[in-house]
């Protein structure tokens, strides 16, 4: 176990690899941990908490455990480095701005079998080179500006989903195709 802000704001912290026997880490416990560049988490964590690597400017990498159902509020807000990021399949809700204000964040990929079931408002507002993005047929909810300011232009959208307002605000390349 590893409580909320237990590293928070350490900024010479570069890189941690975090044992197997840990089942959960607290929130903002790598808070503007400025330095981390690369980190291996517990394969045996079921969610990431809330701003857990808020503001973890040189954050590059990172995998996602294949047992996380759930990534927190603004668990990488501001990860200005992060790339690309892949879903594992039991994820089923992306909380409000988990990946927001991530500016070199491309590309996001949801595994086989996607459990993936809301998209938080404002979860990629503001990543403003994500142009990468299939949305999985077990989505049903997108909320208020989840894709605000994004370059994502192309996204095949199931009937079913329920697609909140302003949830593409100012995405000038959006181009939705709806099945029923």
């Amino acid at each position: 176990k590893i409580d909320k802000n237990a590293f928070k704001g350490c900024s010479s912290l570069v890189e941690m690899s975090i044992s197997s026997s840990a089942t959960f880490i607290g929130d903002q416990a790598f808070f503007g941990c400025s330095s981390l560049a690369k980190i291996a988490l517990s394969s045996s964590l079921n969610s990431l908490s809330n701003s857990l690597f808020l503001g973890c400017t040189s954050l590059t990498q990172i995998k996602i455990p294949e047992q996380t159902t759930t990534i927190g509020k603004n668990c990488f807000s501001d990860c200005t480095s992060l790339v690309q990021i892949s879903i594992p399949p039991l994820v089923t809700d992306i909380e409000s701005h988990a990946f927001s204000r991530c500016q070199s964040l491309q590309n996001v990929t949801f595994q086989m079998d996607s459990s993936i079931n809301r998209i938080g408002e404002y979860a990629f507002c503001d990543c403003v080179k994500l142009d990468q993005f299939e949305i999985p047929r077990s989505v049903n909810f997108i909320e208020d500006y989840a894709f605000a300011r994004t370059k994502v232009s192309n996204m095949d959208i199931a009937y079913n989903v329920s697609i909140a307002e302003h949830a593409f605000h100012k995405c000038d390349k959006v181009y939705q195709k709806l099945h029923f």
